[in-house]
């Protein structure tokens, strides 16, 4: 004879009832798992990041609105590389 736990419930169908809890949590627990690490590789909607490789006046950019340099000096730099970017025999 089984013994019989709360409200009747046998201790067998009390096992059975947590495992079947277990078993049914497992899945949903593994694929919110997956979901989040497959999220942290993708953008907002989905699209993979843009490589964060940036050019020369790109960073100069980033700078001056940083407030590492100001207008003159930003100004001044950006020109200094328009003008060897089309240097002659290139």
């Amino acid at each position: 004879m089984c013994a019989v736990g709360p409200a009747g419930w046998s201790t067998a169908s009390m096992f059975a009832s947590s495992l079947g809890s277990v078993l049914l949590l497992a899945p949903l627990g593994a694929f919110v798992w997956w979901a989040t690490a497959v999220g942290n590789r993708r953008g907002p909607l989905g699209q993979t990041a843009a490589p964060m490789t940036s050019g020369p006046i790109e960073i100069l950019r980033e700078r001056f609105a940083r407030g590492e340099i100001d207008v003159a000096t930003f100004e001044e730099q950006v020109t200094h590389l328009l003008r060897t970017d089309r240097a002659p025999g290139q």
